[in-house]
């Protein structure tokens, strides 16, 4: 099953926070989410934003059902457990 595009979006901006620390604010008012709906352009900043803003909380609850460090999780697997965490949990 294909994710959505707002949840793609969302995916790839956490991923260039990460990777090229870029700033997800100018991010989210980029070219990445003009073919957005408004709907689903809300939803992209909801995820991002409040991934980023949990992530500590988000990271100790992935570590403590995880066999590896944080750090020995490939990041395109550990943002995509962080957003459905997110998820899960808020």
């Amino acid at each position: 099953m294909p994710a959505s595009p707002s949840r793609s979006v969302a995916f790839e901006i956490l991923l260039r926070v990460t990777q090229r620390h870029s700033y997800a604010s100018e991010l989210l008012h980029s070219d990445l989410c003009s073919p957005l709906s408004v709907k689903d352009r809300a939803l992209a900043t909801e995820l991002v934003m409040g991934v980023l803003r949990w992530q500590s909380v988000i990271d100790n609850t992935i570590a403590k059902s995880s066999s590896l460090p944080l750090g020995k999780i490939d990041i395109e697997v550990l943002i995509a457990l962080r957003l459905a965490t997110f998820q899960l949990l808020c």
